[in-house]
């Protein structure tokens, strides 16, 4: 939807959208699939259908061989990335979103998290600045504008994504091996902002 903290966001708000697959092949039909499923999955389903190999370096994968499963191996988690959105609009984040929990790593947490024109013109933002709102719906207006480096979100407890727990000493371990996940993500996929050797990984 069109509000600031959903679209063009790293929340799921932002970020979750339902997709519908069908094709005549198929033998059972309204499966409900509980697979984690993302944007660079589409192009090599789409391939596969029409039979024809994946271009090399492509993250995603077909979707094809679990349209019949409701809870398919393998599909417990995804990464993602946003650079720009408009030309002026640059706020580089990269992280993953597993089954119970989400890491963020903002490459330049200095800069305030711009919105898109259409939100950034909407009588709902509009509104916001003009009453000097401190919050927007459950998460502090603040922290939807402004981010730390890194981030860390237990959904199952915590699904509106209000309370970063990156810092907590229990979530340690787990933020040891999302960080490392993504920084291996990044390198793999050729992230041109990645620069492991200058301490910009």
């Amino acid at each position: 939807m069109p509000f600031p903290g959903a679209k063009c966001s790293f929340y799921d708000s932002g970020m979750a959208c339902p997709l519908i697959v069908s094709t005549p092949e198929m033998k059972r039909r309204g499966v409900v699939s509980h697979a984690l499923a993302h944007w660079p999955d589409i192009a090599p389903t789409v391939l596969d259908w029409m039979r024809l190999p994946a271009p090399e370096g492509q993250h995603g994968r077909s979707l094809l061989p679990i349209l019949e499963q409701e809870a398919p191996a393998g599909r417990d988690e995804f990464f993602f990335s946003h650079t720009f959105h408009e030309i002026n609009n640059y706020y580089p984040m990269r992280g993953i979103r597993t089954r119970t929990h989400k890491y963020v790593r903002f490459l330049y947490p200095e800069l305030e998290m711009p919105l898109p024109s259409d939100l950034f013109g909407s009588t709902t933002w509009q509104g916001i600045r003009k009453r000097g709102d401190a919050r927007m719906g459950r998460r502090k207006t603040a922290a939807v504008l402004h981010h730390a480096k890194e981030e860390l979100y237990n959904l199952e407890k915590d699904p509106d994504e209000t309370t970063d727990i990156a810092g907590s000493p229990e979530s340690a371990a787990l933020l040891s091996r999302f960080r490392e996940q993504v920084r291996q993500f990044r390198q793999s996929t050729g992230d041109p902002w990645f620069i492991e050797n200058q301490g910009l990984g």
